[in-house]
C-alpha cells in the first residue's frame, strides 16, 4: 500500500470512529423484547391508582432517548397471594424521556399486597412494584396504606424505591426527578404573559392532552385535533417560551416555528385567523426554509367575511398565509381579470402583396415573405375593409409565396390582404388588393 493510500485509510477510520457514538438507533423501541436491553433500568412505573371506582390508571415513564411503543406490552395484577387478578393490554407510545398513562379498567386492584408487573411481548418482566406487605421478591415497595379513591401511589424519584401517597391522579415530571421541570401552573402563566391564552393549566393529565386551544385575542386560534403528551423534556423546554415560537402577530398568518417544536409538526388542528378582510381568499403554506409548501395539508376551508373569520384544518403544522385567490373561480366582487398579454414578437414588416391570378372559382395571390415570422393570415371580402373571411398560411419555402384561394363565386369583386402573424402577435397589413373572379363558361356538345 502506497504511503498516500494509508494515510487515506487512516482517515476513513478516523471518520469513522468519529461518527460511531453518533450512529442513530431504531426511530422507535418495541416492546416485543428485543429492546429489553435498552429499556432495562429505563422504564418503571412511576404512579398508579388501584381503588378508584372510575379512572384507574397506571403511569409508566421511558427515561430512554428513543420513543417507546407499548405495542405487545401487558400489565398483569397479582393479589397479594400471588394470585393473577387480571391481564391488560397496554397501548400508546411514550416519547423519549417521557411519561404515559394507561386506563387499568373499573376493577379495583385494592388489595394490600397486591402486584403489579409490567411485561414485554415475549414475556420478559420489564418492571413490577407492589403495594401494602408482599412477601415474594419485589421491586419497589409502595407502602402498607392503601390511599383513597381520590389518590394515588407516586414514586418520590425514579431511582428512588420510596412511594408516597399522591393528591393528584396523575403524575407530573417533577414527580420522577427533572430538576427542570417547571410547575404546571408556571407554565400557563408564562403563556399568558406572551399573550396566549389556552386551557393548557385545566388538563389533569399531561400525557394524553385532548380539546387543548391556544389563542391569542383579535389575531388567531388553534384548536388542536390530536392527543397531545407534553411530559417529555423537549416539551419543557419549548412550552414556557412558546409564545416565542407561535407567530399570530402577523396579519393574516400563522405560523409555528416547527424546526424547535418538532413535537408538533405532524400534529393534526383546526385553525382560525382573525380579522381576514379577503374578498375570496386561500390559503398560501410555506416551508420553514421559505420554500412553497404542499397546498394539500390544508381542508375544511371556510370563511366568514361578515365575522372576518377564515377557519382550516391543518395535518400538520408549518406557516400559513391568507390570502386573495387568484384563479377564475374568485368570487364576482373581485376585481376583474385583466386584458391577456402576448409576448410573443412583432413581425418585422408587412408583406408586399402584389400579383393575384383568377379563375371562376379562385384566385391565387403572390406575396414577398417577411424574415421574422413563418405564418401569415389572408383575408377577403366581397367588401371593400377586406375583412369578412381569413384563413391562415404557414411558410413552406424561401421566396416569393403564393397561396391559392378556393370556393370563390364567379364573376364576383373581392377585396384581398396578407399579414404576418408571429404565434399570437399580429403583423401590419399588405396593401388590399381589388380583383373579380371570371365569368363561368358553359360548354355546349
Amino acid at each position: 500500500m502506497s504511503q498516500k493510500s494509508l494515510v487515506f485509510f487512516i482517515f476513513l477510520l478516523l471518520i469513522f470512529f468519529l461518527l460511531a457514538p453518533f450512529a442513530v438507533q431504531a426511530a422507535t423501541l418495541k416492546c416485543d423484547g428485543t429492546d429489553h436491553a435498552t429499556l432495562d433500568h429505563r422504564a418503571f412505573v412511576t404512579e398508579f391508582n388501584p381503588t378508584a371506582t372510575s379512572g384507574q390508571f397506571v403511569e409508566l415513564i421511558n427515561t430512554s432517548d428513543y420513543p417507546l411503543s407499548l405495542a405487545g406490552c401487558t400489565l398483569e395484577v397479582y393479589s397479594s397471594t400471588d394470585t393473577l387478578l387480571d391481564t391488560l393490554d397496554l397501548a400508546g407510545t411514550i416519547p423519549q424521556t417521557a411519561l404515559l398513562t394507561n386506563d387499568i379498567g373499573s376493577t379495583l386492584y385494592d388489595t394490600a399486597g397486591g402486584k403489579l408487573v409490567w411485561k414485554e411481548g415475549d414475556g420478559t418482566v420489564l418492571y413490577s412494584v407492589s403495594y401494602g406487605t408482599y412477601s415474594g421478591t419485589q421491586a419497589n415497595d409502595a407502602g402498607a396504606t392503601l390511599p383513597a379513591s381520590t389518590q394515588s401511589y407516586q414514586v418520590d424519584g425514579h431511582d428512588s424505591d420510596a412511594w408516597s401517597i399522591a393528591s393528584t391522579t396523575t403524575g407530573w415530571c417533577g414527580a420522577v426527578g427533572f430538576g427542570d421541570c417547571p410547575a404546571r401552573s408556571a407554565v400557563a402563566t408564562l403563556l399568558a404573559n406572551g399573550g396566549i391564552t389556552t386551557n393548557l393549566a385545566d388538563k389533569p393529565d399531561w400525557t394524553k392532552i385532548t380539546g387543548l386551544y391556544l389563542e391569542i385575542n383579535g389575531k388567531g386560534r388553534i384548536d388542536f385535533l390530536s392527543t397531545m403528551n407534553f411530559t417529555d423534556r423537549y416539551s419543557l423546554s419549548w412550552l414556557p417560551i412558546l409564545s416565542q415560537k407561535l407567530d399570530m402577530n402577523t396579519t393574516n398568518q400563522i405560523g409555528l416555528d416547527a424546526e424547535d417544536i418538532k413535537a408538533l409538526v405532524d400534529t393534526n388542528a383546526t385553525l382560525t385567523m382573525y380579522g381576514v378582510n379577503l374578498n375570496n381568499p386561500t390559503i398560501q403554506v410555506t416551508n420553514t426554509d421559505g420554500s412553497s409548501g404542499d397546498s394539500g395539508i390544508v381542508s375544511g376551508l371556510s370563511y366568514d367575511r361578515s365575522a372576518q373569520t377564515l377557519t382550516f384544518n391543518a395535518a400538520h403544522f408549518t406557516t400559513f398565509k391568507a390570502v386573495e385567490t387568484t384563479s377564475s373561480s374568485s368570487s364576482s366582487t373581485s376585481s376583474p381579470p385583466g386584458p391577456p398579454i402576448c409576448g410573443d414578437q412583432v413581425p418585422a414588416s408587412a408583406p408586399d402583396l402584389f400579383q393575384i391570378n383568377t379563375t371562376s372559382k379562385t384566385a391565387k395571390l403572390f406575396f414577398t415573405p417577411i424574415s421574422n415570422t413563418s405564418q401569415f393570415y389572408v383575408s377577403f371580402s366581397t367588401k371593400p375593409t377586406a375583412e369578412q373571411h381569413g384563413e391562415l398560411v404557414t411558410l413552406h419555402r424561401e421566396g416569393v409565396q403564393s397561396h391559392t384561394i378556393y370556393y370563390l363565386k364567379p364573376n364576383t369583386t373581392y377585396y384581398i390582404k396578407v399579414r404576418g402573424q408571429q404565434g399570437c402577435m399580429p403583423g401590419g397589413w399588405s396593401t388590399t388588393m381589388k380583383f373579380k373572379t371570371n365569368s363561368r363558361r358553359y360548354f355546349k356538345y
